[in-house]
């Protein structure tokens, strides 16, 4: 199964991100999937100055780079991402219940059930506005 962002909706659509999202995969939590896209986006400096150099020095360049990147700024900050992540995660185990409760109460929710059932209701509205409407296309062919 493909698995998309949810910025990936602004991008491209919404109900792409229905078919495919990361927050309702059971076990993923809060990953966003973006580790790669980060570092292949800091990489995009190196473009300027690989771009009139052989293969053979692009190559190295970027080599270069990644492995400069893995010694100084990673393990610097591999314990404070490890901090972070940990206090967030006691934090959703002691308040996650809490703030669903008082989600579900503001929403008038009794069953956890009907957030999937409004997750499916939001899909079947969104291929339903993949055709064009009947009257809208008989008034535009008529104006035309």
């Amino acid at each position: 199964m493909s698995l998309v962002n949810a910025f990936h909706s602004h991008a491209h659509n919404r109900l792409c991100q229905l078919d495919n999202p990361t927050a309702y995969v059971k076990g993923l939590r809060l990953k966003d999937l973006k580790g790669c896209e980060r570092a292949f986006s800091k990489s995009n400096a190196l473009a300027p100055s690989t771009q009139y150099t052989s293969i053979f020095h692009r190559r190295q360049a970027i080599a270069c780079y990644f492995e400069h990147n893995d010694e100084l700024k990673v393990y610097a900050n591999l314990t404070k991402f490890l901090l972070n992540n940990y206090k967030q995660a006691l934090d959703l185990l002691s308040n996650g219940c809490v703030t669903l409760k008082w989600l579900m109460h503001e929403l008038g929710v009794s069953d956890p059930a009907t957030f999937k059932l409004w997750l499916d209701k939001e899909h079947e509205y969104l291929r339903s506005l993949l055709c064009k409407p009947v009257e809208e296309t008989l008034q535009m062919e008529y104006w035309q």
